[in-house]
């Protein structure tokens, strides 16, 4: 199995679910894309392979014509010109990541304190979404929640009942769990509580069955993951027009 390329199969397939689900969905020769005016994510376009100047042209007009705005997510794994020729078109770079991944061959003990309430109705979706801008400060809409709260594990972190911040889990391929969207709430950070949540994600994976989790982190949360056993596996960088 190629975890590098199943970690970005895990992403971009969760892109594409919710963009179909919403009627949101295009497909070219060479890249998709999604565009939801009310909504701040999934509105990415992204390559199906390396990208070059004539595809990245075309891309490039379908940004401009957006009324939303569209990034570019570039995982320059076969070391192409992918980033050159983005910053050459004018495109900037708006952030950085690291592909991680984790096989799931140990046991974790849970944490009884910390609950992961799966959204499942209207209100559980509001204080998702509620939860989401305070620890990203962007929005995920509450449409875009509760349309895709039966493909997707939209989660609710709880301490002792109080609410301290969101996950989203996307399984695919051959058992693979994709950690989304783990964030906590300003006030509730420093409090070991991203710790917590990330073992009770590793130990119901196990329970489930599912052999491997893949995300993408920050440079400055990849220490928890690593921590946690998770390997560094690739660059992923978003790129926005200037």
């Amino acid at each position: 199995m190629n975890l590098l390329k199943e970690n970005i199969e895990n992403l971009t397939s969760m892109w594409r679910l919710v963009n179909e689900k919403m009627k949101a969905q295009h497909v070219e020769a060479k890249f998709e894309f999604g565009v939801l005016n009310y909504s701040q994510w999934p509105n990415r376009l992204w390559f199906k392979g390396d990208i070059n100047e004539h595809d990245l042209k075309k891309a490039k007009t379908v940004i401009q014509n957006s009324r939303t705005k569209l990034i570019i997510p570039c995982w320059n794994i076969d070391e192409g010109q992918s980033y050159e020729f983005l910053e050459k078109a004018g495109f900037e770079k708006k952030l950085e990541q690291i592909g991680m991944s984790l096989k799931l061959d140990s046991s974790y003990q849970s944490v009884s304190t910390m609950k992961l309430e799966k959204v499942d109705n209207e209100i559980k979706a509001k204080l998702w979404e509620k939860l989401f801008i305070q620890a990203f400060n962007y929005k995920i809409d509450q449409r875009v929640i509760s349309a895709n709260q039966h493909d997707l594990d939209f989660l609710i972190a709880s301490n002792n009942g109080e609410p301290v911040g969101t996950v989203l889990l996307h399984t695919s391929g051959e058992n693979i769990v994709g950690i989304h969207s783990m964030g906590i709430i300003p006030e509730k950070r420093r409090k070991g509580f991203a710790d917590q949540i990330m073992v009770n994600i590793l130990s119901q994976s196990v329970e489930l069955g599912l052999k491997y989790a893949t995300l993408q982190a920050s440079e400055l949360g990849k220490g928890l993951y690593l921590k946690l056993g998770f390997s560094e596996q690739f660059i992923i960088r978003t790129y926005g027009l200037k």
